[in-house]
């Protein structure tokens, strides 16, 4: 018997959509589109003596999107004799969970009835949904008095490793852009997440296969869109750029099958220059045209709303966070009463990088004569600045945002 022609002259689909009323607490009802899909089963008998069953068989399916699997609701059953020697039988089975691409199938039976004893030939499944037909190669016993008395086997499609090769090929090319995290950069920290969100959801599931398949395609295919008007400097700085961000988004992937949200644990502390706003480096994709979105801790900081026209490892997205660090000077002035540290016999320079190396120092005086140093742990708009001094021989200087 060719199980090939036969079947693949009996493959059809079939698609029922259900429409899933909701009563909201104090509102309408609100109907919500669920599909049903049919999957259609061809499972072969073998053609060797006693091959037939009795008992009732189940079948699990296993796809990209159910990794844990996804067991028909019903067992396997048509009217009259079921699973007879060199027989095929053609079953319909709904399923209402996306399973993604459909990788392998349980094939079991609860070793019931007067010859419980099964030998399987295939299994051949037409997927409705990416309208291909999937072979699943059995050829063996499934008995407790046969073979390796085991009465359900796991198996993977036949051309499991060309689709295991082809699978970043269903993955949209990831793009990479600066999205806004917040502005102001007041408390900012605190609201920069670390994410992969799957779909709508942030605890959906991939299987192992397309987790590694998207950490890849992350990594190799990641593009930035620059705004009009923007430049690069050079090709290195391209490609640095973009394996700094890649690098970051692919990890998270490969280190996460499901979504979730963290804080980013940022170094810089945004709120102590003059930052507008602050940008989160995010990578968005699609797998079987479900929306993938990966927010990174790269992060860049912009004295005004302009998107940052560079990629993460850019020398000018470095220190991007660290804009507006020039003191500002006010001259002849000084805040009386306020010293918490002096450093003697100092450069104005070295006076204001002691005052950037110290978190809590908003302000320095510095005495120009003796090269003294005074770090301050207030700011000028916190207290009145003395303009008074006798022979003017200081000079008050501040941090814009402190």
């Amino acid at each position: 018997m060719n199980f090939s022609d036969l079947t693949r002259g009996m493959m059809r689909c079939a698609r029922t959509l259900v429409l899933v009323s909701a009563l909201a607490a104090f509102g309408p009802a609100i109907a919500q589109a669920q599909t049903t899909e049919t999957y259609q089963v061809h499972v072969f008998t073998s053609d060797i003596a006693g091959a037939g069953t009795d008992a009732e068989v189940n079948i699990t399916f296993y796809g990209t999107r159910s990794p844990r699997g996804v067991k028909a609701p019903v067992p396997l059953d048509n009217s009259g004799n079921d699973f007879e020697q060199q027989t095929m039988g053609i079953y319909q089975v709904s399923l209402t969970e996306d399973i993604g691409f459909l990788e392998r199938i349980k094939l079991e039976h609860d070793n019931s009835g007067p010859r419980p004893g099964w030998h399987v030939d295939a299994v051949h499944v037409f997927d409705p949904v990416h309208s291909e037909f999937i072979v699943f190669p059995i050829k063996r016993w499934l008995a407790d008095d046969e073979g390796d008395r085991l009465t359900e086997v796991t198996v993977e499609r036949l051309d499991y490793d060309a689709f295991r090769a082809n699978l970043p090929n269903r993955i949209e090319t990831p793009r990479g852009t600066w999205e806004r995290a917040c502005s102001g950069a007041q408390s900012c920290e605190s609201r920069i997440e670390r994410s992969l969100t799957i779909g709508r959801s942030e605890s959906e599931e991939w299987s192992n296969s397309v987790t590694a398949s998207l950490s890849i395609a992350v990594e190799s295919g990641v593009e930035a869109p620059l705004p009009k008007g923007g430049s690069l400097s050079n090709k290195t700085t391209v490609t640095a750029g973009l394996e700094t961000g890649h690098v970051e988004a692919s990890s998270i992937v490969r280190t996460r099958q499901n979504g979730f949200t963290d804080v980013c644990a940022t170094k810089t502390d945004t709120t102590q220059y003059n930052i507008h706003t602050v940008w989160q480096w995010v990578v968005t994709t699609s797998v079987e045209g479900e929306p993938v979105v990966i927010k990174t801790c790269q992060i860049a900081c912009t004295a005004t709303d302009a998107r940052p026209f560079y990629l993460p490892g850019d020398p000018r997205h470095v220190n991007s966070c660290l804009v507006s660090r020039e003191f500002r000077q006010v001259l002849n002035a000084g805040i009386p009463g306020h010293n918490r540290e002096t450093l003697d016999s100092v450069s104005l320079a070295t006076c204001q990088q002691e005052c950037r190396n110290r978190p809590w120092c908003k302000t320095v005086d510095y005495e120009r004569g003796p090269g003294t140093c005074f770090l301050q742990d207030v700011g000028q708009n916190e207290v009145a600045l003395r303009r008074d001094y006798p022979d003017n021989p200081y000079d008050h200087y501040y941090l814009p945002s402190r």
